[in-house]
């Protein structure tokens, strides 16, 4: 059964049209939402590095209801901070063009399409395609320089719709960068058949990544977000909250747009088959 997106929280509300920018101080109603989000203090992953494992959930319990004691370097990087949200929720999209700072980047024939969602429009991306020469198509911001965070904490996140057909070993949902080649990188994906979904940071000496322990390619909505702050990554899937440590120097900064449904339209482009909705960064 279809469940139609819940709330983000007010650090990053969702507005009606294609991209707003909002901004808000992050007080006492905000640090109380974030306690709800980071949970119950848990064991944090082993080493960064390699192939890091899967991380360790907070308790049963713990996304839902706020805890006493909360993780206090995630915490105290954002008290004071003034949020800046970008929200694409496709909307006021049209076939071949998005307004407001994205457009479609195609291959093969592909196009992005926009189909109804339970909150409006959603983006539906080429279905899954097993040969070399598919085609391709993504969504691009603009503005490089738009979504730099550098050494400040960010929350990157959107809905997603896919099924087990969909799955692939790359699907990558949102990204700004690359991880080779000396760059800097944030993503959100959802790789390998079992359709587990990612957080990733990247420096260009290492990649940190964060998976979660379930599903999201069942043919429901899910809703999926990636916090880094501080020395902390988390990642919240529809409430349940995962973390693991990386390190507070990492610095997320490169001249790559933001792109949504894979890296680019060529081959070997990880490209994401399903539906994405509300897609959101937000810079602290």
């Amino acid at each position: 059964m279809t469940s139609s997106p819940p709330s983000l929280g007010p650090l990053t509300r969702l507005p009606r049209g294609l991209a707003t920018v909002a901004r808000a101080r992050a007080a006492g109603a905000g640090l109380a939402a974030l306690a709800g989000l980071l949970g119950l203090v848990a064991a944090a992953t082993a080493a960064c590095g390699g192939s890091p494992p899967v991380a360790t959930p907070d308790p049963p319990g713990a996304a839902a209801t706020p805890p006493e004691t909360t993780d206090g370097r995630a915490e105290a990087a954002l008290a004071g901070a003034t949020p800046s949200t970008v929200v694409f929720t496709f909307d006021r999209a049209r076939p071949l063009a998005v307004d407001r700072g994205l457009r479609q980047v195609a291959s093969g024939g592909a196009q992005v399409r926009f189909v109804p969602s339970p909150t409006g429009l959603a983006a539906q991306f080429p279905p899954r395609c097993r040969v070399r020469k598919c085609p391709r198509a993504i969504l691009e911001h603009n503005n490089p320089a738009a979504f730099n965070s550098g050494l400040r904490p960010i929350r990157f996140g959107a809905s997603v719709l896919m099924t087990r057909a969909d799955t692939a070993p790359g699907a990558n949902v949102v990204q700004k960068g690359y991880s080779t080649n000396g760059g800097s990188q944030f993503k959100l994906q959802v790789d390998g058949g079992a359709g587990r979904p990612s957080c990733v940071l990247a420096n260009g000496r290492a990649i940190y990544r964060l998976v979660a322990p379930v599903t999201v390619a069942d043919g429901r909505w899910h809703h999926l977000a990636c916090l880094r702050s501080g020395g902390q990554l988390l990642m919240t899937v529809d409430g349940s909250t995962w973390r693991r440590p990386i390190p507070a120097s990492l610095a997320l900064r490169n001249n790559q747009p933001l792109r949504i449904g894979g890296k680019n339209a060529l081959a070997g482009n990880d490209q994401f088959a399903g539906r994405v909705d509300n897609v959101f960064v937000t810079l602290y």
